[in-house]
């Protein structure tokens, strides 16, 4: 088989490391390929962009996207609409950590992941669900960024996952280190490019 790990990377801690460590290796030594953002997806990137292109990739060519739930991971949320979006088949190797959590994302977890019944939060599921129909009739998707809140970054995953051209519709304000932020200016720039290039083929 061949996995993707979505775990924290920036806020990771140092107990997390070493069970995601030694989870890979022991999955490696079953057979198995696994990619781990960590180790394996290269972090030097002071926009995100790269970073986020590498995972793409991954996660098209995994068979099974494996994910080691952390609330307070940002990074996840942004990959679990990109794994949403691609429809694929995601397993919690934490379970216990999402437990009864009330939160949007658990919730969806919950239903997506762990197969639960019946969504306890059944707005955000239908919400997302009727979202992600609804991205391959846009040409250009427009975007108002207010922050890096759990919903607008999953939003934002299968966005990215659609390859769809992303238009800013408010000011945002690039961060000296690697952020979403970041990824948003720098795919708004891009689509302004590309309609650039478009425009004088034209002519």
């Amino acid at each position: 088989m061949n996995y993707f790990l979505i775990s924290p990377v920036r806020g990771i801690t140092d107990g997390e490391r070493d069970f995601l460590r030694s989870f890979v290796a022991k999955t490696r030594a079953d057979g198995n390929q696994i990619h781990f953002p960590l180790d394996d997806t290269v972090q030097d990137d002071r926009i995100g962009l790269f970073i986020q292109r590498q995972n793409l990739a991954k996660i098209v060519e995994a068979d099974v996207v494996l994910q080691y739930y952390s609330p307070t991971s940002k990074g996840s949320l942004f990959d679990d609409g990109m794994v949403f979006y691609l429809g694929k088949p995601l397993t919690i190797v934490n379970p216990e950590a999402v437990g009864t959590l009330k939160t949007p994302i658990a919730s969806f977890l919950r239903w997506y992941a762990l197969k639960s019944s019946l969504p306890t939060d059944m707005m955000v599921v239908v919400g997302q669900v009727l979202r992600r129909g609804m991205i391959p009739c846009y040409a250009e998707v427009p975007v108002e960024w207010k922050g890096p809140e759990p919903g607008a970054l999953f939003d934002l995953g299968m966005l990215f996952a659609a390859g769809k051209p992303i238009v800013l519709m408010n000011k945002v304000k690039a961060t000296p280190e690697k952020s979403f932020e970041n990824v948003l200016i720098a795919l708004d720039r891009m689509r302004r490019i590309g309609a650039l290039v478009h425009d004088f083929g034209a002519r």
